[in-house]
């Protein structure tokens, strides 16, 4: 699921978000990372939490991820457009959505500068951080099997009445 949803995710940024060069997924940096910029990075967070029970008998989780948008620091106004490359990548992310994918719509939970990652300090760096919510596993409610035979309404206060 994740593998799918990472392999989507990284296709679309890099047909999508005007001028970007390139797109990887966990690449292996070292000293000088050599990426082709304007480039992004894609990961998910350290860590999966739990999501929302949908009712499903399914596992469900919040899976965190982030873009970072790599600019070049010599090249004219980087500073703002380093900026507006974030946003883009943000706003393609907004419209993708679900990227094609089974999962929640993405929600973007934070834009802005990023200093965490020592091996990319010879590049301007913002990230965009967003959340997908997956559910892993069949779904008790597919279709098959017993098919409901009878409906019980009532409106207000009324006791219910057996519709067949």
């Amino acid at each position: 699921m994740l593998t799918n949803l990472h392999n989507a995710i990284v296709a679309h940024l890099l047909a999508n978000v005007a001028g970007v060069q390139s797109c990887e997924g966990y690449p292996e940096l070292d000293g000088d990372a050599g990426i082709k910029i304007p480039g992004i990075l894609i990961e998910t967070d350290s860590t999966i939490e739990p999501g929302i029970n949908d009712g499903t008998e399914r596992l469900c989780l919040t899976t965190r991820w982030r873009a970072y948008c790599l600019y070049d620091p010599n090249s004219p106004n980087a500073d703002l457009e380093v900026r507006n490359f974030a946003i883009t990548v943000a706003l393609t992310i907004f419209l993708a959505s679900r990227f094609g994918q089974p999962v929640q719509p993405a929600k973007i939970t934070f834009i802005g500068e990023d200093g965490f990652k020592p091996e990319l300090d010879s590049y301007l760096v913002w990230v965009v951080e967003w959340e997908h919510g997956i559910c892993v596993g069949d779904s008790v409610w597919d279709g098959a099997g017993v098919l409901p035979t009878e409906l019980n309404v009532s409106f207000n206060d009324e006791p219910h009445r057996q519709i067949s």
